[in-house]
């Protein structure tokens, strides 16, 4: 994963899997009418022997927006298996966390912004990574760029590409 990037794509549900959301290439965007494009901000916090801890910003923040923008740069979230991210030992979800959220209230058209640290499972996850991380001694650091909806923590595999992230910690692997 590169020190910072972006990742600019239209994405639209999956035809075949409602769960899901897919990137709809520029050459396809006329018959996907729905498609909307977003844009994911990220920046890399620290690395983690296989697994790179992002912050990420996400513009205009749609459904697994992040989820989806990651996975196809090929840095699915760790735990993601919806998206093909890889397990992260210890961690039996998604390391995937809403650290802010700023939105305007609807009805009074006044900022809200809400605060979430990161939850103990996590932390422990995080934990386990920076003890790992003393043996290989990789830090990385990068300026991002301010969002008004931003998504915490996350987890991606690294596979040598430019990922991008909304502003949100996350945990990635690594190569």
């Amino acid at each position: 994963v590169a020190e910072s990037g972006r990742v600019v794509a239209a994405i639209a549900p999956h035809l075949k899997d409602k769960r899901r959301v897919e990137v709809i290439p520029e050459q396809r965007r006329r018959r996907r009418p729905e498609a909307k494009v977003a844009e994911t901000r990220y920046e890399v916090l620290q690395r983690y022997g296989a697994f790179t801890l992002l912050r990420v910003r996400a513009s205009p923040a749609l459904r697994h927006q992040v989820r989806v923008h990651l996975a196809s740069a090929g840095h699915p979230i760790a735990g993601d298996a919806l998206y093909g991210g890889p397990a992260l030992p210890g961690l039996d979800r998604q390391f995937l966390h809403a650290e802010v959220l700023a939105l305007m209230q609807p009805r009074t058209n006044k900022p809200l912004r809400f605060v979430s640290h990161l939850p103990p499972d996590l932390d422990r996850a995080l934990a386990q990574g920076a003890e790992a991380d003393l043996i290989n001694g990789t830090v990385l650091r990068a300026d991002g760029q301010v969002r008004q909806v931003e998504i915490a923590t996350t987890a991606l595999p690294d596979h040598g590409r430019t990922v991008m992230q909304a502003s949100r910690p996350t945990m990635t692997p690594s190569t």
